[in-house]
């Protein structure tokens, strides 16, 4: 049933594509039929009849336009919201760059739309994780792993560490102790030694000749692997899937997932060549790395080479390698090119999120909702009893509650500009057809539309976490917004003001040598008494 859902979903939207040649074909038609019914009324001389029969036809388009509009409205608009959201999944997906500087005004959506790619990427991250798992499970096929798994439940926490090569040593030791946890129809004659050893041979060289008599061993027509060595990699994405559940390591407060938040980004886990490195990155599984005002937090003035000095620069280089080919790191500012050239010139797209628009959703329940609102108010007003208004209160509280729900399981569209560089010039306008149709990469600039649900754009994430350093400052002076001096009715600029303001520049124009004691708003009182 899903599927003919799905068939007829995608029919309609393929109509709604291409709804200019759907009109010239229905207007074909038309005068096809009032053609027809022309000659006929002129071989049997019939005009009222024609008249007759072109008024039947105007009814029934007029007919057909109704019905069409009203099931647009009523489903139709909705069918395409969700076909443009999927073929935006698919993008994001299968095209989106992996490293990626993000930018746009202030307000434009910067932080919302990422939020929306990111949950993309976590969704897709951890179904081919499952999907790794699965095809292990099929391959390796002589394996208990019920057991393998009840083992890796209990002693899950010890197995849980950053190193390989730790992980390695306690793989062979959960081996030797549960006999490889080989199934019984493989048991006999099966030595648990003998078939570490197997592994550690494979491992040194695939490609010595004593390998073709291993039997259980993993071709894939390009290399060999020890079925073990695919039971290591099973290993780690149980314990990731399981109880590692954090794929989205940001520098914001970032919901991840219901009831989970994203683990904290520190640069000390890519300063790589600080002796404050801290490597706490997972062996597998991919991360989700999002750094907000990059820009500001990494400037392209200042300090020069402090990136290349840290290790920062060098890990982005290789963060693929050193953390798996799923790996994505996004960095968002106001502009790109205010971040640091050996940063920002390892970034392989330049993404300006131009604007965001709205569709509010539930149309159709709100419709219902109101008029219940509307008998509520009615009660409300003519509602006698103390207690039975209290009751349309709480009613007309829940249906407010309601209606801002339904509004807000809508759509966003999100248009943005993609860039190979910072200094991108223009973009040809594409579709997500289009883009997805490629069998190659676009290097040219394009600007595209996504579509995503509100729910995975926003709530997900404090856009204004910085917020925490105006707490801390005001509790570092005594100065109220009331105790701002305010200018002066002449509109006049005076040397207190000058001094008040504490441009640099404006100082020195001005010829006034702040001392350290009387700088800014310390100076408040002076300025009054200056003012009075």
């Amino acid at each position: 049933m899903r599927y003919l859902i799905i068939k007829i979903r995608n029919l309609y939207v393929s109509i709604v594509e291409n709804i200019k040649s759907v009109k010239k074909v229905m207007i074909f038609l038309i005068i096809l039929v009032s053609i027809y019914h022309l000659i006929d009324a002129a071989t049997n001389y019939k005009f009222d009849y024609f008249i007759q029969q072109e008024i039947y036809l105007a009814l029934q388009v007029l007919a057909i336009v109704l019905i069409a509009k009203l099931f647009h409205y009523l489903f139709g608009k909705w069918y395409v919201h969700e076909y443009k959201r999927e073929l935006t999944q698919l993008y994001v997906v299968e095209k989106l760059p992996r490293s990626v500087k993000w930018d746009g005004f202030r307000g434009v959506g910067k932080d919302s739309t990422v939020s929306g790619i990111s949950k993309v990427l976590r969704v897709d991250i951890m179904q081919r994780n499952i999907e790794d798992m699965e095809f292990i499970r099929i391959i390796c096929y002589p394996y208990e792993f019920d057991k393998l798994e009840a083992y890796l439940d209990e002693k899950h926490v010890s197995l849980m560490t950053n190193s390989k090569n730790r992980f390695f040593s306690l793989f062979i030791k959960m081996m030797t102790e549960s006999n490889c946890f080989i199934k019984e129809a493989y048991s006999e004659d099966f030595v648990a030694d003998d078939h570490l050893k197997e592994l550690y041979a494979m491992r040194k060289n695939p490609d010595e000749e004593i390998i073709d008599k291993i039997m259980f061993k993993y071709d894939d027509g390009i290399s060999k692997q020890h079925f073990l060595s695919l039971l290591i990699k099973y290993s780690l994405l149980y314990i990731r899937t399981n109880y590692l559940p954090n794929y989205i390591v940001a520098n914001q407060p970032y919901m991840e997932d219901k009831g989970l938040t994203a683990k904290m980004f520190s640069t000390d886990f890519t300063n790589i060549q600080s002796d404050q490195v801290k490597w706490a990155w997972p062996i597998v599984g991919g991360v989700i790395i999002l750094e907000t005002e990059a820009d500001a937090f990494y400037p392209n003035v200042g300090t020069k080479g402090s990136a290349m000095k840290s290790g920062t620069r060098n890990f982005k280089a290789f963060f693929r390698h050193l953390m798996g080919e799923d790996s994505v790191w996004f960095q968002i500012g106001q502009r790109a090119a205010r971040t640091e050239k050996s940063l920002r010139e390892l970034d392989q797209a330049f993404i300006t999120i131009i604007e965001q628009s709205k569709i509010p959703g539930g149309e159709k329940r709100i419709f219902f909702v109101q008029r219940w609102l509307s008998w509520i108010e009615f009660w409300m007003r003519h509602s006698i009893r103390k207690k039975s208004k209290e009751k349309q209160i709480r009613r007309k509280s829940k249906a407010y509650q309601r209606i801002k729900r339904l509004k807000n399981d809508g759509y966003i569209y999100v248009d943005m500009k993609i860039a190979r560089s910072e200094e991108s010039g223009m973009a040809e306008e594409m579709t997500l057809k289009q883009v997805l149709s490629y069998d190659k990469p676009i290097y040219e600039n394009y600007c595209i539309k996504l579509c995503f649900k509100m729910t995975d754009v926003y709530g997900g994430y404090n856009t204004h976490y910085l917020e925490a350093i105006a707490e801390i400052l005001a509790n570092k002076t005594t100065m109220q917004f009331q105790d701002v001096p305010n200018w002066d009715p002449d509109l006049i600029l005076k040397k207190h003001q000058i001094e008040f303001m504490n441009y640099p520049v404006l100082n020195e124009m001005a010829g006034i040598n702040k001392t350290k004691g009387k700088k800014g708003v310390n100076n408040i009182e002076g300025t009054k008494k200056e003012a009075s």
